[in-house]
């Protein structure tokens, strides 16, 4: 008798601990800090702990029994993560497998999985044990990382592309220019095939901002602007440009935002996005144009790349029919359009992108589906007021005899051009093709009045440098800058008059004699 209460005795203490072992372990699954879930051998959930509900939105009764790959995996991976359930279920445990899950409200999140065969206490296998981690803004900051690398490699190609057809531009145009002005007798013909191809020239000049603006090496004019004014004064003129089946509405969240931004550029940029929207919506439909204040934190959770600080944020959203999911990682890639043959140049986008970009700013795709999109431009805030005061007109006054301009441009035909313009304005012409010979030049002679140099030049001088070797040495010489490509933010053109290639000869004009009059 005695044996057999020691044994009911033995049983109860093992039973017992097995229990405590038990619960110690749901509790210890519960309380973890990492995801944990179980699946049985039909694929039905068993397990959820309150780390799974909270990345997931789902309580645990709301998900046990349910089939987890059936309900809860994208359908792009339901295939791959019956596999490794099912590898798990024949003993073959799987470590570090990524997959996504549906929340409750609809986000993907992206998981990275441990899967461990689960089994009773005589070995049986009963199910799958998974232990999670959510990689979900890991991989936001990866791939933000990859595209921003992906952006700045296409720019640094536009940009250097959009330089070389600069000079070409200025080739072409330029000669034909002295050929309209040279040639006499020319006949209808002949004038009517010359004011064709100047079009021509001006086209490829335009595409060339385009692609400058994507490389954020186009020349900016930065102002302080009131968000509010901005965006009413031009919803005035852009509901005339979209037509009356469209209807512009705007909302301002924070008012009195002001940032220091160029304003051309930036409506140019709202109106792009407004005619995309437009597009979008098959002509019918409402635009609306948000303003609000944003607050970028350490954790960054937009994905911006911003440093921390205060931003205006400008939204643009639509009624058209969204952007395809597939689309979004390439719609501010330079020449990527889905729109028809003709009826776009893929560089709308990209030059939003590039002129975010070097404003300091960002922007991105915001919300897209079946009732819209949504694309916001993010900008410093700037807490100077708007001045109510104009700037001061500069007056142009007559040059008073021939200035002598030194012109540093190291392309040989793009030399002539220039050389000739000058000529043709009643400058005095000294040329050279480097930063050396310019140096040589000035610390050699004393009348030089002007150095007109090109900013790109071989060597180890370019023309920034040479400008501020110029007013150290040289204080009296006056200096203008000509450029197709800048090579940089735009930062370095503030302390010297900047003129873009290809340019017209009256704005060449221009330059010089403010330069001169101004004292600049």
């Amino acid at each position: 008798m005695i044996g057999v209460g020691q044994d009911i005795t033995e049983a109860k203490q093992a039973q017992a601990a097995q229990s405590q072992l038990a619960a110690e372990l749901t509790q210890f699954i519960d309380t973890a800090n990492a995801p944990i879930f179980g699946v049985d051998i039909g694929g039905r959930v068993s397990e959820w702990n309150q780390q799974a509900v909270n990345i997931t939105g789902f309580a645990k009764d709301e998900v046990m029994g349910r089939d987890l790959v059936a309900e809860f995996i994208t359908d792009d991976y339901k295939d791959s993560v019956r596999g490794v359930l099912k590898d798990a279920l024949q003993g073959n445990e799987t470590a570090n497998y990524e997959f996504p899950l549906y929340t409750k409200d609809g986000r993907r999140i992206e998981v990275l999985l441990n899967a461990t065969t689960r089994r009773d206490i005589d070995g049986n296998i009963v199910g799958v044990l998974g232990v999670g981690q959510d990689i979900t803004e890991l991989r936001q900051k990866d791939a933000a990382l990859r595209q921003a690398q992906k952006m700045e490699a296409i720019g640094q190609l536009t940009g250097g592309i959009a330089h070389d057809f600069n000079n070409l531009l200025m080739v072409i145009g330029g000669n034909l220019r002295f050929l309209q002005q040279d040639v006499p007798g020319l006949s209808a013909d002949s004038s009517a095939m010359l004011n064709d191809a100047l079009d021509a020239a001006r086209d490829g000049a335009e595409l060339t901002e385009r692609l400058l603006a994507f490389s954020r090496t186009r020349i900016l004019k930065p102002v302080v602007v009131g968000v509010e004014d901005m965006v009413s004064k031009f919803v005035r003129f852009l509901a005339r440009t979209l037509g009356e089946n469209v209807r512009l509405e705007t909302a301002h969240q924070d008012r009195g935002a002001c940032l220091t931004v160029d304003r051309v550029q930036l409506e140019n940029a709202l109106l792009n996005l407004a005619l995309n929207s437009r597009d979008s919506m098959e002509s019918s439909g409402t635009i609306t144009i948000m303003t609000a204040r944003y607050q970028q934190e350490d954790s960054d959770p937009l994905a911006l790349g911003l440093p921390v600080g205060s931003y205006a944020r400008l939204t643009v959203a639509d009624t058209g029919k969204g952007i395809d999911a597939k689309v979004i990682p390439h719609v501010f890639e330079p020449f990527f359009t889905t729109k028809e043959v003709g009826r776009g140049s893929g560089l709308g986008l990209s030059m939003v992108y590039g002129f975010t970009q070097q404003s300091g700013g960002a922007c991105r795709v915001d919300e897209t589906g079946p009732t819209g999109t949504k694309i916001s431009l993010f900008f410093p805030a700037s807490d100077v007021a708007v001045s109510a005061v104009p700037p001061a007109s500069v007056e142009v006054s007559s040059l008073e005899g021939r200035k002598r301009v030194l012109i540093a441009e190291d392309d040989d035909r793009v030399r002539r051009i220039t050389v000739r313009d000058v000529n043709s304005l009643g400058y005095q012409v000294i040329e050279v093709e480097d930063a050396a010979a310019a140096r040589r030049v000035l610390s050699a002679r004393d009348d030089i009045d002007m150095l007109l140099s090109d900013v790109l030049m071989p060597g180890d001088m370019d023309g920034f440098q040479l400008a501020e070797w110029t007013r150290a040495s040289h204080p009296t010489v006056k200096v203008l800058l000509v450029s197709g490509y800048t090579k940089g933010t735009g930062g370095e053109s503030d302390a010297f008059p900047l003129l873009e290639k290809p340019y017209e000869l009256k704005d060449l004009a221009k330059a010089l004699e403010k330069c001169f009059d101004v004292g600049a």
